[in-house]
């Protein structure tokens, strides 16, 4: 168990999906290497660069069981082998194309396996 970096209050571990480790007083994620990223700027970046549509990723995210209400964070596997597409080939193609998006256009280390979403 780790301290928050902002008030030094003991983090606590939550299942929403994901474990992650929350701050119950600052309301706050424990700090990572990795950037929190916005859903839907996210979403309007990858659609404006022509990866896949808006609609479309909100779909998978709902298939997969994302917890998609106001607040909520998830964390997003850059690996598509995580993800179930249901012997979709050409789905296959577009996420992996849109997770290589991911990492070429947010500058993502390709040691890091995630990214962490923040829905506002």
């Amino acid at each position: 168990m780790c301290k928050c970096y902002q008030c030094g209050t003991e983090m606590i571990m939550q299942l929403q999906d994901r474990y992650r480790e929350y701050c119950p007083k600052c309301h706050d994620l424990r700090q990572s290497s990795l950037e929190y990223y916005n859903l839907h700027e996210l979403l309007e970046y990858m659609e404006a660069n022509e990866y896949m549509s808006k609609e479309s990723m909100l779909h998978n995210f709902l298939k997969w069981e994302f917890e998609l209400t106001n607040g909520s964070i998830f964390r997003l596997y850059l690996d598509v082998d995580r993800y179930d597409q249901v012997g979709d080939e050409s789905l296959s193609k577009q996420l992996e194309e849109y997770m290589k998006g991911i990492r070429l256009k947010l500058n993502v280390k390709y040691e890091d396996d995630y990214i962490w979403i923040k829905v506002d």
